[in-house]
């Protein structure tokens, strides 16, 4: 088949796939139907209420003609919840949007979604070329932590409060991305919000993102250095 983008929504639950598939897995009935389709290049997945099964997200994970995954998950999401030392598949998509349902409500923990995205993080950020995340779900130190040597563009962005979340300190990320060519940062403004600094002005080094051809930012912080020393790409 020559299926080249494919979106995949509604109940990952067996009981809904009748009964002459009723002793088979969502996984492999999904398995054996994505490999009919070897030119699939991007997929979207979106989660009913309980989020994406493990073994549903393992298997599309390691779709090997795969360049672009979307996955969309409604938050605190209990299938999200990895075993202590699980294991990802080997990964070969370079552009990775994880999204957040506009509607989605914040819950107490995000346990959850953090651990999935960071073990997919750990293991692609090498290769990634483009990356779409909500932020408040993943440390600003973590990511910082990655080595991103080929990431162009990267978008951080919240349609919801996100509560509880990590704040976003975007300049230690951006320490690590010099070669960014697009950065989008679209957060909520909460009461107890600050206003969104790209680099400090306490920052001894140089803005370092200076490829930079598009800048989105959702309240800037007018002491932010970064708007002094923007390259002429922009």
């Amino acid at each position: 088949m020559s299926c080249r983008e494919l979106t995949l929504y509604g109940s990952w639950d067996a009981k809904f796939l009748g009964p002459a598939l009723k002793d088979q897995s969502v996984a492999s009935v999904l398995a054996n139907f994505l490999s009919r389709l070897s030119r699939l290049s991007t997929l979207k997945a979106i989660g009913s209420v309980k989020g994406i099964p493990p073994d549903v997200a393992n298997m599309l994970l390691s779709i090997p003609s795969l360049s672009h995954l979307v996955l969309e998950v409604k938050r605190g999401c209990s299938h999200l919840i990895l075993p202590r030392g699980a294991q990802l598949p080997a990964m070969t998509f370079t552009s990775f949007e994880y999204r957040v349902p506009r509607y989605s409500a914040s819950p107490p923990s995000f346990n959850g979604e953090s651990s999935i995205l960071e073990l997919i993080l750990r293991q692609r950020s090498s290769c990634l070329v483009h990356l779409t995340i909500p932020g408040g779900i993943i440390s600003s130190s973590t990511l910082a932590s990655l080595p991103w040597p080929r990431l162009r563009e990267l978008r951080i962005e919240n349609h919801c409060d996100l509560g509880q979340g990590a704040p976003i300190d975007i300049d230690a990320i951006l320490s690590e991305t010099p070669f960014l060519r697009s950065l989008l940062a679209l957060l909520p403004q909460g009461p107890k919000s600050r206003r969104l600094c790209l680099w400090p002005a306490q920052r001894d080094a140089p803005f370092p993102c200076q490829e930079l051809e598009n800048l989105t930012v959702s309240y800037p912080d007018p002491q932010d250095s970064a708007y002094s020393q923007l390259p002429a790409t922009l």
